[in-house]
């Protein structure tokens, strides 16, 4: 009788071990999981956290290639006027000193060319710069120059037009390839 007791016992305790492991994995796969929220950063605050003094681009493809991004975000996305003013700046840092002078109102300037753009409907789909190979650099009255052209694919309305620019930059005191001027290359033909 004792061993059925025994039996009997360890059984029951058996079993109740199996319903509590079962119990326990029931709760685990069925739990309701608390999901954390990530900030997820807008194109506009993804650029004015990119550090561009500490990390300035080194060939003009590639100050082209962050000061066209900026000019994407100016004229694609919403933003603030405080983040307006930043990327203004940002945009500035890319300009030649004698180019930034030349604009004391680029704020301003960007604003109006920004609401301009937007009111006819405007997009700036996509660009594409000069392959390095095309990059033609020279030297003038003692600074170094480079020239690139880019390809600018604007969404008007549902139509798709493009132009095309020729940039000039030259290097700074600090070896950095900075934003001398630009035209529209009116030999491009679409």
């Amino acid at each position: 009788m004792a061993t059925t007791k025994r039996m009997t016992r360890t059984g029951l305790l058996l079993l109740a071990m199996a319903v509590a492991a079962v119990a326990y994995f029931y709760h685990l796969t069925n739990k309701t999981s608390v999901k954390t929220v990530e900030a997820v950063a807008t194109p506009v605050q993804e650029l004015l956290l990119k550090d561009y003094e500490t990390n300035y681009p080194q060939t003009p493809k590639e100050v082209m290639k962050a000061y066209n991004n900026i000019m994407q975000v100016c004229y694609n996305q919403e933003y603030t006027d405080e983040e307006l003013g930043q990327l203004s700046d940002l945009v500035l840092l890319f300009f030649d000193e004698e180019l930034a002078q030349a604009n004391p109102d680029y704020l301003q300037t960007l604003k109006n060319d920004v609401a301009s753009f937007r009111e006819k409907d405007c997009r700036i789909s996509s660009y594409s710069l000069s392959a390095a190979t095309d990059v033609d650099y020279y030297t003038k009255a003692g600074f170094d120059f480079a020239k690139l052209s880019c390809i600018y694919n604007i969404r008007v309305s549902t139509q798709i037009t493009s132009n095309k620019q020729i940039y000039l930059l030259r290097k700074d005191d600090a070896g950095h390839w900075k934003i001398y001027g630009w035209k529209k290359d009116l030999t491009f033909m679409q």
